[in-house]
């Protein structure tokens, strides 16, 4: 059982997972302030599902890039509830919650609000998601560059995203995908890289 959560852009979410099956899922509002709605969800989502803490197996927080404020907040969260249920925290970037439609290439990207792109650059097949570099941050040029390689960006902000860029390519507007952050957190589980004691990485790429 997963509490999977994520609060670093204007497209958060909360969900509770059972293997592959989504016990709970709810998209925050839009905005980059629907992070205070943060723990009032992951109690509904206790309410909702009949769970309690103890039935987890693993705590999952979306680490960043993102928000400032909003990556604070969730890591924030997800490290106080880890402590208090004594229930291993797993750091997921965020890039690696948004997975396309349908297999393929792909870039998932998020706005750097500073005339750049955060991108992470993949291919979904069937078992899952795999990536050829970390997440990034790089300019509109490299991005597109991306862009020329996968024919397909996938970005909770698309339609801003794709302004920006030339070409013909696919435009994804997506929401995090719970399963996309419990595929990562199970392998990064499998190489024990959780923990047990509260620390949680933030991605910030500031440079």
């Amino acid at each position: 059982m997963k509490l999977i959560f994520d609060t670093a852009t204007e497209a958060s979410m909360v969900a509770i997972m059972e293997g592959d099956a989504i016990l709970y899922h709810v998209d925050l509002p839009r905005g980059l302030r629907n992070s205070h709605l943060l723990v009032s969800k992951i109690e509904e989502g206790f309410l909702k599902t009949d769970l309690v803490p103890e039935d987890l197996q693993m705590i999952v927080v979306g680490v960043g890039p993102g928000s400032y404020t909003g990556v604070r907040v969730g890591v924030m969260v997800a490290k106080t509830l880890s402590l208090a249920w004594k229930k291993p925290l797993v750091g997921v970037p965020t890039l690696k919650g948004f997975w396309p439609q349908s297999p393929g290439p792909f870039a998932a990207m998020l706005d750097a609000k500073s005339g750049g792109v955060y991108c992470l650059h993949g291919v979904l097949k069937d078992s899952g998601a795999s990536y050829f570099t970390n997440s990034e941050r790089m300019s509109i040029e490299d991005g597109m560059r991306v862009l020329q390689k996968t024919n397909r960006l996938v970005s909770c902000d698309a339609a801003h995203l794709s302004s920006r860029f030339s070409g013909d390519f696919v435009c994804e507007d997506a929401s995090l995908n719970p399963r996309a952050f419990a595929s990562e957190a199970n392998r990064l589980f499998s190489f024990s890289q959780y923990s047990l004691e509260g620390e949680c990485e933030i991605l910030y790429l500031n440079s």
